[in-house]
């Protein structure tokens, strides 16, 4: 799989086009799925949500990808 990284900056005026961080977050729903999938990993996630500047369409340029992610342990029957 392909990965794609925004970089963390301390450097707040740093900007990416919208194309690389929706390349960024398609990466991201990848790994989601591909942690779900994997019985090795003790917690789901059950739910990511977006925020931040990516949401507003009518920027081109944002400045990073702000996500929430929700996780909760996987139940196991042995």
């Amino acid at each position: 799989m392909e990965k794609y990284n925004l970089i963390k900056s301390n450097n707040k005026s740093r900007v990416y086009s919208r194309e690389t961080a929706q390349k960024s977050l398609i990466n991201v729903i990848q790994r989601i799925n591909e942690a779900n999938r994997n019985d090795e990993f003790i917690y789901k996630i059950t739910k990511a949500v977006l925020f931040g500047s990516y949401i507003n369409s009518n920027k081109e340029k944002v400045g990073d990808l702000d996500i929430a992610i929700y996780i909760e342990l996987k139940v196991y029957i042995f």
